[in-house]
Protein backbone atom coordinates (compact mmCIF):
# COMPACT_ATOMS: atom_id res chain seq x y z
CA UNK A 1 0.00 0.00 0.00
CA UNK A 2 0.94 3.29 -1.02
CA UNK A 3 2.05 6.02 2.10
CA UNK A 4 -0.68 8.51 0.58
CA UNK A 5 -2.62 5.46 0.38
CA UNK A 6 -2.37 4.92 4.23
CA UNK A 7 -2.59 8.20 5.13
CA UNK A 8 -5.83 8.96 3.58
CA UNK A 9 -7.23 5.47 5.18
CA UNK A 10 -6.09 6.89 9.05
CA UNK A 11 -7.35 10.39 8.28
CA UNK A 12 -10.18 11.80 10.64
CA UNK A 13 -12.59 13.73 8.12
CA UNK A 14 -13.62 16.37 11.16
CA UNK A 15 -9.69 16.87 10.96
CA UNK A 16 -8.78 16.90 7.16
CA UNK A 17 -8.52 20.75 6.70
CA UNK A 18 -5.78 20.48 9.00
CA UNK A 19 -3.88 17.68 7.89
CA UNK A 20 -0.24 18.12 5.58
CA UNK A 21 -1.34 18.34 1.94
CA UNK A 22 0.99 14.99 1.35
CA UNK A 23 -0.51 14.47 -1.65
CA UNK A 24 0.51 17.90 -3.15
CA UNK A 25 3.68 18.49 -1.76
CA UNK A 26 4.83 14.94 -3.51
CA UNK A 27 3.25 16.33 -7.38
CA UNK A 28 5.32 19.70 -6.58
CA UNK A 29 8.31 17.41 -5.81
CA UNK A 30 7.98 15.51 -8.98
CA UNK A 31 6.81 18.16 -11.17
CA UNK A 32 10.16 20.28 -10.28
CA UNK A 33 11.92 16.57 -11.13
CA UNK A 34 10.51 16.15 -14.64
CA UNK A 35 10.85 20.11 -15.17
CA UNK A 36 14.16 20.87 -14.15
CA UNK A 37 16.77 21.63 -16.90
CA UNK A 38 18.45 18.44 -17.60
CA UNK A 39 22.17 18.02 -16.39
CA UNK A 40 24.32 15.74 -17.45
CA UNK A 41 27.26 16.04 -15.84
CA UNK A 42 28.64 17.40 -12.08
CA UNK A 43 29.61 20.56 -14.16
CA UNK A 44 26.24 21.18 -15.51
CA UNK A 45 24.97 21.80 -11.30
CA UNK A 46 26.52 25.31 -11.96
CA UNK A 47 24.99 26.25 -14.79
CA UNK A 48 23.08 29.70 -14.15
CA UNK A 49 19.55 28.06 -15.84
CA UNK A 50 19.84 25.14 -13.56
CA UNK A 51 20.61 27.44 -10.20
CA UNK A 52 17.54 29.42 -11.19
CA UNK A 53 15.45 27.13 -11.70
CA UNK A 54 16.21 25.58 -8.23
CA UNK A 55 16.14 28.88 -6.51
CA UNK A 56 12.87 29.46 -7.87
CA UNK A 57 11.80 26.29 -7.26
CA UNK A 58 13.19 25.77 -3.75
CA UNK A 59 11.35 29.10 -3.05
CA UNK A 60 7.83 27.97 -3.76
CA UNK A 61 8.14 24.99 -2.53
CA UNK A 62 9.53 26.51 1.01
CA UNK A 63 6.22 28.65 0.47
CA UNK A 64 4.14 25.41 -0.02
CA UNK A 65 5.87 23.96 3.40
CA UNK A 66 5.56 27.00 5.32
CA UNK A 67 1.24 26.96 4.79
CA UNK A 68 1.09 23.55 5.51
CA UNK A 69 2.99 23.92 8.58
CA UNK A 70 1.17 26.54 9.66
CA UNK A 71 -2.64 24.44 8.95
CA UNK A 72 -0.98 22.09 11.79
CA UNK A 73 0.63 24.60 14.12
CA UNK A 74 -3.46 26.06 14.02
CA UNK A 75 -4.85 22.58 14.34
CA UNK A 76 -2.21 21.93 17.32
CA UNK A 77 -2.93 25.23 19.08
CA UNK A 78 -6.51 24.43 18.61
CA UNK A 79 -6.74 21.41 20.36
CA UNK A 80 -4.23 22.32 23.27
CA UNK A 81 -6.26 25.16 24.09
CA UNK A 82 -9.29 22.37 23.98
CA UNK A 83 -7.11 19.84 26.44
CA UNK A 84 -5.78 23.02 28.69
CA UNK A 85 -9.42 24.05 28.96
CA UNK A 86 -10.90 20.91 29.64
CA UNK A 87 -8.96 19.75 32.41
CA UNK A 88 -9.26 23.04 34.03
CA UNK A 89 -12.93 21.79 34.13
CA UNK A 90 -12.25 18.50 35.48
CA UNK A 91 -10.07 20.36 37.87
CA UNK A 92 -12.30 22.70 39.36
CA UNK A 93 -15.14 20.20 39.55
CA UNK A 94 -12.72 17.65 41.71
CA UNK A 95 -11.95 20.48 43.92
CA UNK A 96 -15.70 21.44 44.36
CA UNK A 97 -16.15 17.26 44.98
CA UNK A 98 -13.02 17.35 47.20
CA UNK A 99 -14.29 20.40 49.69
CA UNK A 100 -17.77 17.98 49.81
CA UNK A 101 -15.67 15.29 51.04
CA UNK A 102 -13.54 17.30 53.39
CA UNK A 103 -17.17 18.90 54.93
CA UNK A 104 -18.83 15.73 55.32
CA UNK A 105 -15.67 14.14 57.14
CA UNK A 106 -13.72 16.59 58.86
CA UNK A 107 -10.69 15.56 60.18
CA UNK A 108 -10.16 15.61 63.98
CA UNK A 109 -6.93 17.23 65.10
Amino acid sequence: MKFSDTLNDKENPAWKSYYLNYTELRELLYDGIAKAPKITNAADIGRYDYVQYVSRFDHGFLKMCQHELEKVNKFYKEKSRECNYKFTEIKQDAEIVQSGVDQENPQAD
